[in-house]
């Protein structure tokens, strides 16, 4: 998922271009667990697998150039893994990219995020 200008998308979607992605909400369940409705979860059994997905999501991140940075991520990236065995749950992992904190006074950046 992505968070970009207090947005949350599912980079998992086909909608590529900003504009036409679908802003997810977030709830909070009664045990206090973060939910968002209608995000992809994909069963992913090979690396191959795991590979496309995580190309896909790569490739739907919103990015801009800087003075600094060619390919500057401007949002905010999580990706979630749950490991299974059996059909159990062995474990989760989430893993967070924060999105560029070069110096504004450096990038050239006018008023973008």
């Amino acid at each position: 998922l992505e968070v970009y200008n207090d947005k949350v998308f599912d980079l998992l979607r086909d909608a590529c271009k900003l504009q036409d992605r679908e802003d997810l909400p977030v709830r909070e369940s009664s045990t206090g667990k973060l939910l968002i409705p209608n995000l992809i979860e994909q069963e992913i059994t090979t690396e191959e697998e795991f590979d496309n997905s995580y190309k896909k999501g790569i490739k739907n991140r919103t990015i801009g150039k800087t003075n600094l940075n060619a390919l500057s991520s401007r949002s905010h990236a999580m990706l979630m893994i749950t490991l299974k065995s059996e059909g159990s749950k062995v474990g989760k992992v989430q893993l967070i990219d924060l999105a560029g904190s070069e110096d504004n006074r450096k990038t050239g950046n006018k008023g973008q995020q």
